[in-house]
């Protein structure tokens, strides 16, 4: 454990963020690592059982990270820490497809749609642990939330929300998102 959380504060230290830092700024420094913009959007995940709080879609213009608004605002920034700590570990894989979780949300997609664009494997638990405790190093550090209900802080307004689930549709060869 010791060895997993020394790793994670090497991770988090790359990124040159003063502490407290927020969101917003924890976002952008993602963004300038991995070159490309990432995208925080609150969306309800549905009510089917063991369905995910959060989902991470690394497209391959854009990283997607979908939260479930529904949950209370400590919730969906822990959600949100956790599906940018698998980004920030680079995680490969996804419990989303590997337990149907997106046919689920998604009814109307082809599977081979799907697999295509995420193009994951399943999460083994360490990945899990790993995010886990990424997630609560980040926390540690983060500013209090200024009560906007978004946990990116990156303007996931209804007309960026519905961009982003338009963009999303095209990617995964769609007419419409449910």
């Amino acid at each position: 454990m010791w060895a997993l959380q020394r790793r994670c504060e090497q991770v988090a230290a790359e990124l040159g963020l003063p502490g407290p830092f927020t969101l917003a700024q924890l976002i952008k420094a993602i963004e300038k690592k991995r070159g490309r913009p990432l995208k925080v959007i609150e969306e309800h995940l549905g009510t089917v059982e063991s369905m995910p709080c959060g989902i991470w879609l690394p497209f391959p213009e854009v990283d997607v990270v979908v939260v479930e608004q529904w949950a209370s605002q400590a919730h969906r920034e822990h959600i949100c820490l956790h599906e940018l700590a698998h980004i920030l570990c680079e995680h490969r894989g996804s419990a989303v497809l590997a337990s149907g979780y997106l046919a689920k949300l998604l009814p109307d997609l082809a599977p081979e749609k799907v697999a295509k664009v995420l193009a994951r494997t399943s999460y083994d638990s360490e990945q899990e642990r790993e995010a886990e405790v990424m997630a609560t190093l980040l926390g540690r550090y983060l500013a209090p939330p200024s009560g906007s209900g978004d946990p990116g802080g990156n303007g996931s307004t209804p007309a960026l929300r519905d961009e982003v689930m338009e963009q999303l549709a095209k990617a995964l060869g769609t007419d419409k998102l449910p």
